[in-house]
């Protein structure tokens, strides 16, 4: 026995001579017998061969005169595939519902700020001109809230001064009327 490489049921590994026949394995058994497959199945531009049940990776060892050969049960090779989509299927999850959680997390920052600009028009519009959106955010909704409240004051200062330009112009046309 030249070569006893380790085994398992799912894979065995062999020399197989020119002639066709297993000079190394580590069930005795297999040893001086015809192969699994033949150096006709063996193509120079190929390293590997697929049977029904199996996958036989191959490399050619001109100076030993054989091929050292792995095989491998299809079942195996199945069984991982099926594992990696396991695998797959399970990060795709993980990452869909990251990135559903991440989108809501910015979803609700965004629309609380549009909802707190929303309640303060509606606030000012019943009249209640000291209203203020509290928005500490510096993007374009930050900047919004930051004009609407520059132009509510704008707007309550321009009111005070035109009530009291009225208050006054409504006293000074009664002083003239009682004179």
């Amino acid at each position: 026995q030249l070569y006893a490489p380790a085994e398992n049921e799912d894979s065995n590994m062999f020399l197989l001579s020119y002639n066709d026949v297993i000079v190394s394995a580590k069930d005795s058994s297999r040893l001086y017998t015809a192969g699994p497959v033949t150096i006709k199945d063996m193509i120079a531009e190929s390293d590997h061969i697929s049977t029904e049940n199996h996958y036989y990776i191959y490399k050619d060892y001109p100076s030993l005169q054989c091929y050292f050969v792995k095989e491998i049960s299809k079942q195996v090779i199945q069984r991982t595939i099926n594992y990696m989509k396991l695998f797959m299927t399970t990060i795709g999850a993980v990452l869909a519902v990251a990135t559903t959680f991440i989108s809501i997390l910015i979803a609700r920052r965004l629309t609380r700020d549009i909802l707190k600009l929303s309640i303060t028009t509606e606030q000012i519009k019943n009249g209640n001109w000291d209203s203020r959106i509290e928005c500490s955010s510096h993007d374009e909704i930050g900047v919004l809230a930051q004009n609407f409240n520059s132009m509510i004051e704008e707007i309550k200062d321009t009111t005070e001064r035109l009530v009291n330009e009225q208050r006054l112009k409504r006293e000074y046309q009664l002083e003239l009327l009682n004179q």
